[in-house]
């Protein structure tokens, strides 16, 4: 995901709610340019490889909306027992997630690593993974909230 480094290093920290704001808003990004077919920066966000102006290829009502959420990331608290999932449990709603993606944007479940890699087809990479996030967006706020703290986590070690 794209994220102001600040914001990044908060993620794994967030109350449940800004969490799964965050994530909403990072998905509706995703939905924006996939519309657009901007699938390059759309893959780019996704995996948190995108470098450049993103706020040049996005609506204003969408730049002020990730602005918002963004500021209220960085002046929010850090919330040091926030919940994260537990690692067996994340890994299987997170395997459960890209197994529902992939059936979704109908690839198969053997182009998942290469995408995630960034090595495959772009529009392919930008489907997914808002699909992953939609998966886990779909949740209860809590449950979603807590597997995003743990992937956060995770790409921050």
């Amino acid at each position: 995901m794209h994220f102001h480094f600040r914001v990044a290093d908060k993620i794994a920290f967030l109350p449940n709610e800004l969490a799964y704001e965050l994530y909403a808003t990072t998905r509706d990004i995703l939905g924006y340019l996939q519309e657009r077919q901007d699938f390059t920066t759309c893959a780019g966000v996704a995996l948190g490889r995108f470098k450049g102006d993103l706020d040049t290829r996005l609506s204003p009502d969408l730049v002020q909306r990730s602005d918002s959420t963004t500021l209220r990331v960085i002046a929010a608290d850090a919330q040091a027992d926030a919940v994260r999932m537990p690692t067996d449990e994340f890994a299987q709603v997170a395997s459960n997630a890209f197994a529902q993606a992939t059936q979704i944007i109908g690839i198969g479940p053997e182009e998942v690593d290469v995408l995630l890699a960034g090595e495959g087809d772009p529009e392919k990479t930008c489907k997914l993974m808002k699909a992953f996030i939609d998966t886990l967006l779909a949740q209860p706020v809590d449950v979603a909230a807590s597997a995003l703290r743990t992937l956060a986590a995770g790409k921050s070690q």
